[in-house]
């Protein structure tokens, strides 16, 4: 097992720029998606329409596919995993998170549900989710899509092959919500949308380039190779849960709401699934595959609070936000929102202009930054995380928003790390910090 996991390492370390790039692109490196620098539209409605033959009875088609992915692919659309049946597969426009930032309109494919009666269309994304469409184009077709996948994948392999003694190896990473709902990104739950279109053959081909990349022997391949349920839900309601981060950074708040709770709620019906399949419940840690949903509790708690305010924006201008109070601004922080910078690395919150007018303001915004962090639990607009390929991700609170703040305010700089440890102990902690804080600001 040691060797295992030596040899593991070692292919990690080969493939991490590799990885790296496929993750900046935001898709396979066949057909990236387009971008678009504007202002993108927030979800107005309360919901989002199912998809017409969600309910509708399904017989798998005849197929060499192994039987627990048939019967995986099955459950997962009981279990809301959006239905592609009867609808147009055409060109969209849709509002996702890119690289950290709050928003961008990119193009894919996807599958239009009727028209409502609101004049807001949906389509049903590569990622298993419906998504509101900022715009339909032409009609696409499905088939140059799936070969352009497995031709490009196929050639990733065959280059690494030609460059590197070390054998390909694909790692199941967190893939960005660009990748996952785009129409030429290679992820095992196409096969699943494939299956239940009645395209067998592409389904089958798909799935044999998604296992080229995996090893029985290596992590715990065989354990997805043998039943691929969990691995498939684990896309699926990572997909939920990044759309709600990426909503809640862009203050699209009602989609943030609707994608939290709907991955929240999904948790307990997955593990239901899982006891009931031999070969995944004898496996131990089933939950750490899903230890990603643990902050968004806190993010609909806050989602909940938001939804109270009254407010309608928030001051960016230089010129207006030296006119407020102090207690304004620190009112304005759970809208302080910067992007991380480096990876691994942590946010300066000082790239928000209310974060930046509060550290100017100096020491006579240092006691009422102290209460902030005693006392202030709200959450920011900011997402940090130790790799964007990993699965962790960490809302920034006021509190730490505060706690940056009052150490440049100090020139405190970078040392003194223990009080990011002992703010995370709860309100005695953040006390503890904030009374030293006050104590080295007196002197």
């Amino acid at each position: 097992m040691a060797i295992l996991s030596y040899i593991s390492l070692i292919i990690l370390s080969v493939n991490l720029v590799l990885s790296a790039e496929v993750f900046r692109r935001g898709d396979s490196g066949a057909v990236p998606l387009m971008t678009q620098e504007k202002v993108t539209p927030n979800f107005a409605e309360n919901s989002i329409p199912e998809a017409p033959q969600q309910k509708s009875p399904w017989t798998p088609p005849q197929t060499q596919l192994p039987q627990n992915l048939i019967s995986s692919a099955s459950r997962l659309f009981e279990q809301g995993l959006a239905d592609p049946r009867s609808m147009e597969y055409r060109e969209i426009e849709v509002v996702v998170g890119v690289e950290w930032h709050t928003g961008r309109t990119v193009k894919t494919h996807g599958w239009i549900l009727p028209a409502m009666t609101t004049p807001q269309r949906f389509a049903v994304c590569w990622n298993g989710l419906v998504y509101p469409v900022v715009s339909i184009g032409n009609e696409a077709d499905l088939r140059p899509d799936v070969e352009a996948t497995i031709r490009t994948d196929e050639d990733i392999r065959t280059k690494r092959a030609n460059t590197s003694s070390q054998p390909f190896y694909r790692f199941r990473h967190a893939q960005p919500e660009g990748y996952s709902i785009s129409a030429t990104s290679l992820l095992p739950l196409k096969v699943c949308f494939l299956l239940r279109l009645g395209k067998t053959e592409l389904a089958e081909r798909v799935w044999a380039t998604w296992i080229a990349g995996m090893d029985a022997k290596i992590n715990d391949d065989s354990f997805h190779l043998a039943d691929p349920y969990l691995m498939l839900a684990r896309d699926w309601i990572w997909a939920m849960n990044d759309r709600a981060l990426n909503a809640h950074m862009r203050g699209d708040d009602r989609m943030c709401m609707i994608s939290a709770v709907k991955a929240t709620s999904m948790l307990k019906s997955i593990r239901q699934e899982v006891s009931q399949r031999p070969i995944l419940r004898a496996r131990p840690y089933i939950d750490s595959y899903f230890d990603f949903l643990t902050p968004l509790p806190l993010l609909i708690q806050d989602q909940q609070r938001r939804a109270k305010l009254l407010r309608t924006s928030v001051p960016r201008s230089v010129s207006i936000l030296r006119q407020l109070t102090t207690g304004e601004l620190i009112d304005y922080l759970d809208e302080a929102f910067a992007i991380q910078m480096s990876i691994p690395g942590g946010i300066n919150m000082d790239q928000d202009p209310v974060v930046e007018e509060l550290i100017r303001r100096g020491k006579d915004a240092v006691e009422p930054l102290l209460l902030a962090l005693e006392n202030d639990t709200r959450l920011t607009r900011s997402v940090q995380s130790s790799r964007p390929w990993n699965y962790d991700r960490h809302v920034m609170t006021v509190y730490e928003t505060a706690l940056q703040a009052v150490r440049q305010i100090l020139s405190i700089g970078n040392k003194d790390f223990e009080d990011w440890e002992v703010i995370e102990k709860g309100i005695e902690g953040r006390r503890a910090v904030a009374a030293r804080l006050r104590s080295l600001a007196q002197r």
